[in-house]
């Protein structure tokens, strides 16, 4: 009996060892899941402020100190964005900006954009530092980061020439538009796109008077007349101006057509006669051209002057009164006609704005060139302009003959009987120089300058114009 209940015993042990093997070998075992040990936790980052803050600083000098060892300090022309946060390690750090030049004002925008406003009329080259200051929203702790800068001579002219404002435009960079806008007296040389009635505007090419090889496009340019324009014309027209991809400069869509023949903007030079106070006169005599509405006292033989009043072209309603005017067309001036008029202007006892006595008359087509002359003679002794501009006169006198070796002479200019303002021709060249000879009217282009405070003058290299 033993005997049977051990041998049954050891069946049943060898049952449960084959069916442990085939549970082994089973398909099933893939079914079987395995407990995979519990994740460890994140390690904790201990908080470094002071690495956060010096981290934040490092940002905001590689985002906007673009200075060089050949650079130090790059120049602005232009306004310019920068941010008042940075973020770091999902801190946000306020960034407070300051400017050390007045000429650079720091000015809050929307969506955490401050703008950095760039004054175009910058008189000189001035150097200025922008100073970021970066703090720590917990802790209050700030640090800073100085960036220098050069902000370039001013693009905005106080009362422009026209040869001024088109160096001006050119020095435009690519996609670069003015600030303000600016007017131009031009001939019209070219139509690229004619007129569209639908939209009211076409395109034209301009060219300034002695500035053939500076033209400027007029693009969709509008107003009244624009319709009428034609090749040849002279016309006058206003706008922002912008440098196009580096290819054109334009006045930009939107500009206007002031109208035909020369009408400048003379508005703030009156503005600021017609503030004169009593007997308050202007530091420096001035250019109006406008027409003459009245001749309160006709032409004296025995002085050579009469009085008149002009209603300027542009404002009329400010009619500036000519004292004693004077000059080669002073006899044979009349009421209509179209004269500019070269002076100081006075409140004469808070009851008149006017030329003083000795003022001249001159052809308002000589306006540009007179006002050319007018700035010459503010010039510091030494100091001259770079841009070209372009004078016709008489030969008063030929202080150095022709010289053939070199191909050039020296004569002095009287400009429409402006004796108080002659300018000299310093070496002259240009195909018909060798036959100046005095009495002549001639046309000279060049580069002016004052000579040692001695004599205004166009520089050596100025070209006689054909």
């Amino acid at each position: 009996m033993k005997k049977i209940v051990i041998l049954g015993l050891v069946l049943l042990l060898a049952a449960f060892a084959v069916s442990a093997q085939a549970l082994a070998e089973s398909p099933l075992k893939s079914r079987v899941v395995v407990a995979k040990e519990a994740p460890k936790a994140a390690p904790v980052v201990k908080e470094d402020p002071e690495a956060d803050l010096e981290a934040a600083l490092e940002y905001v000098k590689v985002l906007y100190n673009k200075a060089t060892l050949d650079n130090p300090a790059p120049k602005t022309s232009s306004d310019y964005e920068v941010l008042d946060v940075v973020r770091i390690k999902d801190v946000v750090f306020d960034v407070a900006w300051a400017s050390d030049s007045e000429f650079v004002q720091v000015v809050p925008g929307a969506d955490h954009k401050v703008v950095i406003d760039i004054d175009e009329a910058c008189p000189a080259e001035t150097a200025y530092t922008l100073t970021a200051t970066v703090t720590h929203p917990t802790t209050g702790k700030s640090g800073t980061v100085v960036i220098p800068h050069t902000l370039p001579e001013g693009k905005v002219l106080s009362d422009p020439t026209y040869e001024e404002i088109v160096d001006v435009l050119y020095a435009l960079e690519a996609d670069e538009a003015t600030k303000q806008t600016y007017r131009l007296y031009g001939q019209v040389v070219s139509i690229p796109s004619a007129y569209n009635e639908k939209y009211g505007n076409i395109t034209v090419n301009i060219v300034v008077a002695g500035l053939a090889e500076k033209p400027i496009q007029c693009y969709r340019l509008a107003g009244e007349g624009v319709d009428k324009i034609a090749e040849g014309d002279w016309i006058t027209v206003e706008g922002i101006v912008k440098n196009y991809k580096g290819n054109t400069i334009e006045f930009d869509a939107g500009s206007k057509l002031i109208g035909f023949g020369e009408i400048p903007d003379q508005s703030a030079l009156l503005e600021k006669a017609f503030a004169l106070e009593a007997d308050e006169a202007m530091k420096f005599p001035c250019v109006i051209v406008g027409e003459i509405v009245e001749i309160p006292t006709p032409f004296n033989e025995k002085y050579g002057n009469v009085t008149v009043n002009i209603a300027p072209v542009g404002t009329p309603e400010k009619v500036v009164q000519c004292y004693r005017l004077a000059g080669p067309m002073a006899a044979t001036l009349e009421v209509g006609q179209k004269i500019a008029v070269v002076g100081t202007i006075k409140n004469y006892k808070g009851k008149t704005i006017e030329f003083d006595a000795g003022c001249i008359a001159v052809p308002a087509e000589h306006y540009n060139q007179t006002k050319v002359l007018l700035k010459a003679y503010e010039l510091e002794a030494d100091k001259g302009y770079d841009t070209q501009f372009t004078i016709t006169g008489t030969v008063s006198s030929i202080p150095s003959a022709y010289n053939e070796k070199y191909g050039n002479i020296t004569v002095n200019l009287l400009v429409d009987g402006l004796e108080a303002y002659p300018i000299q021709c310093y070496r002259l060249a240009g195909e018909g120089a060798a036959e100046i000879k005095e009495g002549d009217v001639i046309t000279v282009t060049g580069k002016i300058k004052n000579y040692k405070g001695n004599t205004i003058e166009f520089d050596a290299g100025c070209q006689l114009v054909k």
